[in-house]
């Protein structure tokens, strides 16, 4: 209670339940008790709390995690919590805490975990707090206002993984002793004052998976350490916003899983050595604002994968290379101030993702090709201050565009420039000078003539296809099949009562006249024909006349939709979704009580069944049906992504919603409901811990945190790695739950990767399941900037099966 007596504000009635006359403390809200009644942890977050933290928290002897975070406390953190010699986690990150860090805090022998970032800390980083660390593992002091250096007692800390102090006021250099930490996997120093060298060894840490030490003041050049079997797990390296010189190093290429690469804004003084082009994950490259000199390298366009190539500000020359269009996921490709050369390849044309282009600043020559104007996603776009020639192609995208994009171009015309296209605005043969006897008559010439042809032929073709479209668009549009069905069965011939709904079919194969619907939805949802159960809803299976079978999901709630319109909007979006891996909406029912979902029957039930619930006899999948299985549903889940627009998405994906035809072939469920799903944190309570916890990427557990296709990429992840292991999301629910992407990844990160697969399978290739296994450890990257889209997944496994 003396916690109590300090906190000066609870807008959220915490404390109602802290009664001072109860001796047992274990009801109350934010306490939580071991089997003997002895407090093992104080809880309290995100609660608006104000006030000081006492020292009297000291006297919980028992104590095992004390977490504050989030909240509104000020003061200094009490010297007194070091008393507390059973304390394995210590939280008090993001509130107004001030003064310095206690160093006694270093003598708490078992700490394991030590947060106290996002505070108004000053002072330097006591050496004293890692004198005793041998089980820590976790330290974050970012978002304060240290200052000094990096402490050399770190390195004593053998079991540390999680060093994070970045966004701070640190000087000096990065000690050497960091390299002790073998287990170190994320090293986070950025925005501080930082300099000197950069030390080797902590740079190619083996286990090492995110470096960022941008924005400081390093300096020299980074070790070029060739042969070493360093950075074997580096998947993010930030160096940007630093002074580093010299050549980059060729050995980054040996780092085969790096993902990102940002050296922006230093002194790099080389080529782009070719061994970047074999990092087989790499999405982002960033060496924008250097010296760096060269051609750009085809065998950089051998990073399949690459959404980010920026490397604008420097002294790139030669030319634009060609095989660019084999980045066919490239969405971002910055060149702009740099020496490039030659024209722009109307292969950039094929780059269908690409949203910005920047060639401004160059020395490019001839034409803008028209194939730009295909690009429609692009939002950026400037080719401003080159050579370029002749118009302005007026073709999609490229329409949106202001001259800003175009100026500098001194023979470029037409809009949005000023300067009108004639035929001698550019250098070039349009017109032959006059025959003898000084006429004025001009002859054409053959490229003259050529082009005139070329035009007709255009002007014909743009004919044809106006008169197509207009048949097109004249012909009687087939639209969805309406009826209006009781709820039920219909009511008594004497009866003026009965519910009427709204049933609409977009298969025209399903009977739609009222007469083959006089048992009302009865026919749909007869409770004899239950499937299934899922967080949307009750699922049967229905047979109407001519023998259609059709899948009929009665939805429990409403989620966010609330009217008839609202829900029929999300129905417009889903009616045109059509893919082979993506179950089909055959139609739906709406009436004030009951509104249904019409979808095809799939009849082999879902790959969770397949894997989990088989029947007494049943074979276990064999891997090459698996991998058919995973492939399909990554390609059905791609174009939910990327080829839907609006974009489609789940946040539900799950084996249990992935069902199977006869084939096997996969077919995605559930797909954009999100609207129609309980509220997240109902469903993370009431959902089994398997579904809530197993599937569910860990950012959408984070209130008001913007939600994106990366969530389903993590849910896709433990679905492969299901797969590979045939092991449930969530294991041993009654005593300690093992989650299947922490187990899979110690498991690899460790060597043991092969020990993990599923041995039920009777043999398998261990090249091809270990590479489906690490694409699934990709996915379920906690960072979803570390994910993989889905259409990079495709492509990953379609490689595989070549």
């Amino acid at each position: 209670m003396a916690f109590r007596m300090q906190i000066t504000q609870d807008p959220t009635g915490i404390f109602t339940s802290w009664n001072a006359a109860d001796e047992d403390p274990c009801g109350w809200t934010g306490v939580f008790c071991d089997d003997d009644n002895r407090v093992k942890k104080l809880l309290i977050h995100g609660a608006g709390l104000a006030g000081t933290i006492s020292p009297a928290l000291s006297g919980l002897p028992f104590l095992r995690t004390l977490s504050l975070s989030n909240n509104l406390l000020k003061g200094s953190i009490p010297s007194q919590l070091s008393h507390i010699s059973s304390l394995w986690k210590l939280n008090l990150s993001s509130n107004e805490l001030a003064g310095t860090i206690p160093a006694s805090i270093g003598k708490i022998p078992g700490l394991r975990m030590l947060d106290l970032s996002s505070n108004l800390l000053t002072g330097a980083i006591p050496p004293q707090l890692f004198g005793n660390c041998s089980k820590l593992r976790f330290v974050s002091l970012s978002g304060n206002a240290l200052a000094g250096s990096l402490p050399v007692a770190l390195g004593s800390c053998g079991s540390l993984k999680f060093v994070d102090f970045s966004s701070n006021r640190l000087t000096g250099s990065v000690p050497a002793e960091i390299a002790f930490l073998d287990e170190l996997l994320l090293l986070l120093i950025q925005e501080n004052s930082l300099s000197g060298d950069f030390p080797s060894e902590v740079l190619y840490l083996p286990s090492l998976d995110i470096l960022n030490g941008s924005k400081n003041a390093f300096s020299g050049g980074l070790p070029d350490r060739q042969g070493d079997d360093g950075c074997r797990s580096l998947e993010v390296l930030d160096l940007s916003y630093n002074s580093f010189e010299g050549p980059i190093p060729s050995n980054f290429g040996e780092c085969q899983e790096l993902s990102l690469i940002n050296l922006s804004h230093n002194r790099f003084s080389s080529p782009i050595p070719d061994a970047i082009g074999k990092l087989a994950f790499l999405v982002s490259l960033d060496l924008s604002s250097n010296a760096m000199h060269g051609s750009i390298p085809q065998a950089l366009t051998q990073a399949r994968f690459l959404i980010e190539l920026k490397l604008s500000s420097n002294d790139f020359s030669g030319t634009i290379p060609r095989s660019l269009n084999n980045l066919t996921y490239l969405k971002t490709l910055l060149l702009g101030h740099n020496m490039l050369q030659g024209s722009i390849p109307a292969e950039v044309g094929r780059l269908t993702h690409l949203e910005r282009l920047d060639l401004s600043f160059n020395n490019i020559t001839g034409s803008i090709p028209i194939q730009l104007g295909d690009l429609s996603h692009l939002v950026l776009f400037n080719v401003s201050y080159n050579n370029l020639t002749g118009f302005i192609p007026r073709r999609g995208v490229l329409q949106r565009f202001d001259r800003s994009s175009y100026i500098g171009n001194t023979f470029l015309c037409g809009p949005p420039l000023s300067l009108r296209c004639t035929p001698m605005v550019w250098p070039g043969p349009a017109l032959s000078p006059t025959l003898e006897g000084g006429g004025k008559t001009h002859v054409l010439t053959p490229y003259t003539i050529a082009a005139i042809v070329a035009a007709i032929l255009v002007a014909l073709g743009v004919f044809i296809v106006v008169i197509l479209n207009i048949k097109v668009l004249t012909r009687p549009k087939k639209t969805p099949a309406e009826v209006l069905v009781y709820e039920s069965t219909p009511p008594s011939p004497d009866s003026s009562t009965g519910v009427i709904g709204k049933l609409v079919l977009f298969n025209p194969n399903i009977p739609s006249k009222y007469e083959n619907w006089q048992e009302g939805t009865k026919a749909l949802v007869d409770k004899d024909c239950v499937i299934g159960y899922g967080p949307l809803g009750t699922v049967y299976k229905a047979v109407v006349d001519g023998g259609v079978a059709l899948a009929v999901k009665k939805l429990s709630s409403l989620g966010q939709i609330t009217s008839q319109e609202a829900f029929e909007r999300e129905i417009a979006i889903l009616k045109n979704v059509k893919h082979r891996n993506v179950v089909t909406l055959e139609g739906y029912y709406w009436s004030p009580p009951t509104k249904l979902l019409l979808t095809e029957y799939l009849p082999n039930d879902s790959l969770f069944h397949h894997l989990h619930q088989r029947m007494e006899g049943q074979l276990p999948l064999p891997w090459w049906r698996r991998f058919k299985i995973a492939l399909g549903a990554a390609r059905g889940l791609a174009y939910l992504h990327h080829d839907c627009r609006p974009q489609v998405l789940l946040f539900n994906l799950k084996s249990t919603n992935i069902l199977l035809d006869d084939e096997f072939e996969p077919h995605i469920s559930d797909y954009g409901l999100r609207r129609l799903l309980p509220k997240l944190d109902t469903y993370m309570t009431d959902r089994k811990l398997e579904l809530a916890v197993g599937y569910v990427a860990p950012e959408m557990a984070v209130q008001n945190l913007r939600l994106t296709d990366k969530c389903d990429v993590y849910s896709f992840g433990v679905v492969l790695l299901e797969l590979v292991t045939g092991r449930r999301p969530v294991q041993n629910l009654e005593t300690d739950a093992v989650v299947l992407c922490e187990y899979a990844k110690a498991a690899f990160e460790q060597g043991r990767g092969l020990q993990c697969l599923d041995h039920e399978m009777s043999s398998f290739p261990e090249a091809e399941i270990m590479q489906v296994f690490r694409i699934g450890l990709l996915c379920t990257a906690q960072d979803p900037s570390r994910r993989p889209s889905m259409a990079a997944i495709v492509q990953m496994m379609e490689m595989l099966s070549m």
